[in-house]
């Protein structure tokens, strides 16, 4: 059985690993979210208030998807420089994590490797 606070707990955790497949859904919704609260009002002091819980979880993600191809979650705060956090999306978007545990914890499923057969 699922345990609702424990989900909620490692959903905000940046220890562990995720997949590529995940990071990219996790990654889409989070930009489209953005997008639209700064596209209703970029200069409200709300919308920046409310976009910050979404860069730390995107910051989160991010590390957690370093620690499945075997780097430091430190790397995610090249997200933060204009230009260079789309090439790292794109790096963390097709290069597959490492098979089997790491340090950072075992493979969180499948990386959509469809080389496999």
């Amino acid at each position: 059985m699922l345990n609702p606070s424990s989900s909620l707990h490692s959903f905000w955790s940046p220890r562990g690993r995720t997949n590529r497949l995940t990071y990219i859904g996790i990654s889409i919704v989070l930009g489209a979210l953005t997008f639209a609260i700064l596209f209703k009002n970029p200069l409200a002091v709300t919308s920046r208030l409310v976009n910050l819980p979404i860069l730390v979880l995107s910051m989160i993600v991010t590390a957690r998807r370093l620690h499945d191809i075997g780097r430091s979650g430190w790397w995610s705060l090249l997200m933060l420089l204009p230009m260079l956090n789309l090439l790292v999306f794109l790096v963390l978007a097709v290069f597959p994590g490492e098979t089997g545990s790491n340090k950072y914890g075992p493979p969180q499923g499948a990386n959509t490797d469809c080389s496999n057969g």
